[in-house]
């Protein structure tokens, strides 16, 4: 008798027998300890390479899109540290600004550290604020032109004048 047929006639009966369940349960334990074959690949077919084709594609391309997010964060850092370099430069420029027209003076570091927070925190509202504030308002520089030409601050030769002015009223007839 089999064990397969062994095992049927246990399950067929009600109550089992205790030579039979001793028999089913020595059976059992003698397959436990007998090497199970090892599982044989399953061949592949042609939808099994298809698969494993795109498996590959979808780990390259989740490669590539690794790639291309750190470049992208890289680019990101970069730039916000360029922009951090020139909110910096353009700050102290204005702070250097305000120095040179006695708005803030170049000797109390407090006022330029109060001032450096201000600018920092919302530029515009900190500009709008020093304009504000009064100092040496710088005079626009006007070139000093030679000559008898009209306009502007160039000396006029008062005698020359008058003599044009004579010439032209000679001229003109009522």
């Amino acid at each position: 008798m089999s064990l397969i047929e062994k095992i049927k006639n246990a399950l067929k009966l009600e109550t089992i027998d205790p030579d039979a369940e001793k028999i089913l349960l020595d059976t059992l334990s003698e397959k436990q300890n007998e090497l199970a074959p090892a599982p044989t690949p399953a061949p592949k077919n042609e939808d099994g390479d298809k698969i494993s084709g795109l498996e590959a594609k979808v780990d390259q391309i989740y490669m590539a899109l690794m790639e291309e997010t750190k470049a992208r964060q890289e680019i990101q850092k970069n730039y916000d540290a360029k922009i951090a370099a020139d909110n910096k430069a353009r700050i102290q420029a204005a702070l250097d600004n305000a120095i040179k027209m006695n708005k803030i003076p170049a000797k109390n570091e407090e006022e330029i550290t109060k001032w450096k927070t201000m600018f920092e925190k919302d530029y515009d509202a900190a500009e709008f604020a020093l304009s504000k504030v009064k100092g040496d308002e710088q005079k626009p520089e006007v070139a000093q032109n030679p000559g008898n030409n009209t306009g502007g601050n160039m000396k006029i030769n008062r005698a020359a004048l008058i003599e044009a002015a004579r010439d032209e009223f000679k001229t003109t007839k009522n």
